[in-house]
């Protein structure tokens, strides 16, 4: 894929999409609200809760509030990632930019119609960061976590060496110029073929004189 065609990473984008929001309706319509599914004992559960805020439950007392504010910067935030994509020439910064984009679009269709985001995903992580357990997440969570990742292992590990290479190639001494070597030379061949010619014409003279 070329960067005429930035757009073909959109069909990953589509794929989150669609399977987010495959695995929202299932949890929707098959458990109630805050009903907790076991999966692998107390560590990892299938927990239905509606989250009206952003991530971490972070948001405002109003649902209302909630909705618009989040609906507002969500697209904002798609537009600036479609930007950046369709700029970038990097593999790893499109196939990060397509997760981003397909966790955000499928939490935005949540909050457009529902008013609030499904989360399902309940771990426990043995009290990270304070946590009794994980806040609940989903798909479209996880995508993003995912694009986060990459955008950062692809700073890390290639643009920061591509700085360092070129700063390394600046403090390089720069070689003289093979015209100035050139030059160099010419003139001491004319100097030399000078110098010949005044002897020749000296011992000519001290010919003639005997």
């Amino acid at each position: 894929m070329n960067r005429k065609s930035p757009f073909k990473y959109l069909i990953l984008t589509a794929v989150i999409i669609i399977i987010d929001q495959i695995t929202k309706i299932v949890v929707r319509n098959k458990m109630e609200l805050y009903q907790s599914i076991s999966v692998i004992g107390d560590f990892f559960r299938l927990t239905h809760v509606e989250n009206p805020g952003a991530a971490f439950s972070i948001g405002f007392d109003s649902p209302y509030v909630n909705r618009i504010f989040f609906s507002i910067l969500t697209f904002l935030m798609i537009f600036f990632i479609l930007f950046l994509l369709k700029q970038s020439k990097s593999f790893l910064e499109k196939l990060s930019f397509s997760f981003v984009l397909g966790g955000a679009i499928g939490n935005l269709i949540d909050r457009l119609i529902f008013g609030a985001v499904t989360d399902f995903f309940d771990f426990d992580f043995i009290n990270i960061f304070g946590l009794d357990r994980w806040p609940v997440f989903n798909i479209a969570d996880s995508s993003i976590v995912v694009g986060v990742f990459i955008l950062l292992y692809h700073t890390i590990f290639f643009e920061i060496r591509d700085v360092k290479k070129e700063n390394l190639s600046n403090d390089m001494p720069v070689p003289e110029k093979k015209d100035d070597f050139e030059t160099d030379t010419n003139v001491e061949e004319e100097d030399c073929f000078e110098s010949g010619e005044t002897d020749k014409e000296n011992k000519e003279n001290n010919e003639t004189d005997s």
